[in-house]
């Protein structure tokens, strides 16, 4: 979405999510407000989601949630703005320690607990 987004508006287009996050460190204002507008979009849904489920912390892992920098910083904050109790505003949101294998090991750690029942 966000690469489809950015090659919408921009000259040059693009293949990857990092590319758009380097067009952001070489100081594009289009990369830019793309950029802050994705994390504030994911940061809406996640925020709504922590108002359903009152998680104890929310775990992000994938390419883009362990990217850092403006959009973790906008996902962040939008997070915090979506969530209605003032007790879970501080929930612990937190990258992947696994990085981008974390849904791989979680898949097979299922398998394999499937298979020991």
């Amino acid at each position: 979405m966000l690469v489809a987004r950015y090659n919408r508006t921009a000259g040059v287009p693009v293949a990857r999510a990092e590319q758009v996050l380097e067009a952001v460190a070489a100081g594009s204002q289009l990369a830019t407000a793309i950029v802050c507008e994705a994390g504030e979009a994911l940061g809406t849904s996640v925020g709504f989601l922590i108002n359903v489920l009152d998680p104890e912390a929310i775990i992000v892992g994938g390419g883009l949630g362990l990217a850092g920098g403006l959009y973790w910083e906008r996902f962040v904050a939008s997070t915090r703005e979506h969530i209605f109790a003032d007790n879970a505003r501080e929930l612990p949101i937190l990258r992947a320690a696994l990085g981008t294998d974390a849904g791989l090991i979680g898949a097979a750690a299922s398998v394999q607990a499937a298979r020991q029942r």
